[in-house]
């Protein structure tokens, strides 16, 4: 299990945002001591699962924000329509949001861990975030009643959140 430092590191690697972006540095300051000190899964806390869920909706912001991070072939998502309402973006687009976050959090077909969760099950379960699940109308997608450009990046934001947050990245 990661640590503190090395959650905030590892944040800053797969999105490109750089640790001393103002906003990151200033919240990670602040929940330094809500997150992991320790590599012992038994030492771990709801408080720490909080702070590494806000430390990811914030590096995801920062990314998707930024025109430039967001474009890059390494941190970014190449032509997924960000400035698309939202019916034009999900679901035709969404694998070029979905695809390169699970290979920088899961790996690769070339690097994968064999300990990390099952990637179809990781991509259905983000799918169904975005678009929700069709035979059960109390569980609607974030898509669900479309919107515009705003809420395109809102969405990519969560999805994005929803991973980086998650013990995939936190299980070292």
């Amino acid at each position: 299990m990661r640590t503190f430092d090395e959650i905030n590191a590892t944040l800053s690697t797969i999105t490109g945002v750089p640790m001393s972006d103002p906003t990151v540095e200033a919240t990670y300051d602040q929940i330094r001591q809500s997150l992991p000190t320790v590599e012992d899964v038994e030492a771990f806390l709801s408080s720490h699962q909080m702070a590494i869920a806000q430390l990811s909706i914030l590096y995801c912001a920062a990314l998707i924000d930024d025109t430039t991070l967001r474009t890059d072939p390494v941190t970014g998502f190449p032509g997924f329509p960000f400035t698309s309402n939202v019916a034009t973006a999900y679901p035709a687009s969404q694998d070029l949001l979905i695809d390169p976050l699970l290979d920088r959090v899961l790996g690769t077909t070339a690097n994968f861990i064999g300990t990390q969760p099952d990637r179809a099950t990781v991509k259905t379960e983000l799918e169904e975030l975005i678009n929700g699940i069709p035979t059960d109308a109390t569980r609607p997608g974030l898509a669900n009643g479309g919107g515009d450009q705003v809420r395109t990046r809102t969405i990519a934001k969560s999805v994005c959140a929803a991973l980086l947050g998650s013990a995939a990245m936190l299980v070292q």
